[in-house]
């Protein structure tokens, strides 16, 4: 199978996101003194699965950047990085 261009790009984005979240995934954790193991019990998750996000290695699915981001209380562009702002703002 022959590799695209647009497939190589977004590749690239995909694992810039991942360790976009990844660094501030751990800046949220340590922000919340949370441990690995908190934060996989409180989603109902592997604590491996949580190593995967923290590493960069993996990006969670939706349904876990919405409990990720409610635990922290950050929105989800903040946490993939689309964001500089933590929070949403209303306007």
């Amino acid at each position: 199978m022959r590799t695209t261009p647009q497939l190589k790009e977004n590749k690239i984005l995909e694992k810039e996101v991942c360790m976009e979240f990844s660094q501030r995934f751990r800046e949220l954790r340590r922000e919340n003194s949370l441990t690995l193991n908190q934060i996989a019990k409180e989603l109902g998750l592997s604590k491996q699965s949580i190593v995967y996000y923290a590493m960069g290695d993996r990006l969670p699915g939706i349904s876990i950047l919405i409990q990720l981001s409610n635990l922290f209380g950050v929105s989800i562009d903040y946490l993939i990085g689309r964001s500089n702002s933590r929070f949403w703002i209303y306007l």
